[in-house]
């Protein structure tokens, strides 16, 4: 028996579940219900408010403690709470907390599990290597605002939700305040922003704020951006929609079955590329631009089909396109490539192809015939020659569908050649 004990206890200390204190709301002992402040120090402790509402008239600190907060009922802190140097677990929490949630150093955490609510006055501080975590199918109503400093960063499990009032990023270093978030998670900072240098997005993610992101952003498939989106390089993948405007630095890289509506009067900057374009991969609603020193990139493929006689599906439309002082910016550039196509049902070897790239619908581009470059890199399309024409206010080009060498005609190719080379060297 005594063993067995031995054992029993040994599991519970070992577990890192266990906790080696806890308070819990006790309807018989009221006077317990209210502490005057709560310091832990390297330990294990929860709070369940399962039963009422526990107070702290105080600042309730966990240094290098393991701290769990739970229950239906309030957790209600005068002062602050801290956690510094471990993890604080929100499992269906309930805050109300005045002063400010700091969390700091290493491995300090808040990790949210379930639905958690703050209810205070408090706004939220992480710093120095600070954490915010949403596990998976996790909300945090955080009740007011988020401040990052330094390397902070908040990483949201797929499917979670944060809710918040504003973000403040203040004093970054050169790893800079981080931002993640898994297949589906929300953030919901209507009319706010989000400015962070790395910002990580899985697929259909809904994001109801403005984001300025100081890094490479790609925005997943399927992802909403209710806002206005800015970043350094920007790539945009099939599925995602964006509301507002949309700036980059230096590139932008529009994937292959994605379509992004720019600034009505839009001014094409350094670099714009379109993979496997298809039906307005870009659009503007009044004016399009070429500025000196741009270029445009389109990539045609299988997508590009769509795009076939039909000038209302081009790949790029506007209803004015300008270039520089409405000929030519000073050494704009189109460059189009056939890298993209795929011998198949729908691209067929030996048909041809008469692809709406770019159109102007109330505004004719003639004047923009020296910036068109045709870059033949296809294995399985050819442009027909002469197939670049202005016709009703749009640029067409012309692709046919070439037959791909079969392996066997390869082998032969390179058979002949190493023959033809060894020979070389037997005249040398």
């Amino acid at each position: 028996m005594k063993k067995l004990s031995y054992l029993i206890i040994s599991s519970i200390i070992a577990s890192p579940l266990a906790f080696a204190a806890n308070w819990e709301y006790d309807p018989d002992l009221p006077d317990e219900n209210t502490k005057e402040e709560l310091i832990l120090t390297n330990t294990n402790y929860s709070i369940d408010t399962t039963g009422g509402v526990l107070t702290v008239t105080g600042n309730l600190d966990a240094n290098s403690t393991r701290l769990s907060i739970t229950g239906e009922n309030n957790l209600v802190v005068g002062g602050r709470l801290q956690t510094l140097y471990n993890r604080t677990t929100l499992d269906n929490a309930n805050l109300n907390v005045t002063g400010d949630i700091n969390t700091m150093y290493g491995n300090g955490e808040i990790f949210v599990t379930g639905t958690s609510s703050q209810n205070g006055s408090g706004k939220w501080i992480f710093q120095s290597g600070g954490k915010l975590t949403l596990d998976e199918n996790a909300t945090l109503n955080a009740g007011n605002r988020l401040d990052m400093y330094f390397n902070a960063s908040v990483n949201m499990g797929a499917n979670s939700t944060l809710n918040v009032s504003a973000f403040q990023i203040l004093y970054e270093n050169e790893t800079g305040f981080s931002f993640t978030m898994g297949d589906g998670a929300t953030i919901n900072a209507s009319g706010q922003t989000i400015k962070v240098k790395n910002f990580t997005l899985g697929n259909n993610n809904t994001i109801n704020a403005n984001l300025n992101i100081l890094n490479t952003f790609e925005v997943g498939q399927g992802t909403t951006i209710n806002g206005n989106l800015q970043a350094n390089d920007l790539i945009i993948n099939k599925g995602a929609s964006i509301s507002g405007s949309i700036n980059y630095a230096n590139s932008l890289t529009v994937n292959s079955g994605a379509s992004v509506k720019l600034a009505d009067y839009f001014h094409l900057k350094n670099t714009i590329t379109l993979n496997n374009a298809g039906t307005k991969a870009i659009y503007s609603g009044v004016e399009f631009w070429l500025d000196a020193d741009s270029t445009l990139n389109i990539h045609l493929g299988n997508n590009s089909l769509a795009a076939v006689g039909n000038r209302e599906n081009a790949l790029v439309y506007t209803l004015y396109g300008k270039a520089g002082d409405g000929q030519t910016g000073a050494n704009a550039a189109i460059n189009v490539y056939l890298s993209d196509f795929v011998l198949g049902e729908d691209f067929v070897v030996g048909d041809t192809y008469k692809i709406a790239l770019i159109c102007s619908r109330y505004a004719g581009v003639s004047g923009w015939e020296s910036i068109f470059n045709l870059v033949d890199d296809s294995a399985v399309a050819d442009f027909v020659d002469g197939s670049l024409v202005h016709e009703s206010n749009t640029w067409w080009v012309t692709v046919q569908g070439v037959a791909v060498p079969e392996p066997a005609t390869y082998a032969a190719i390179f058979g002949a050649l190493a023959l033809a080379f060894a020979a070389y060297r037997r005249r040398k």
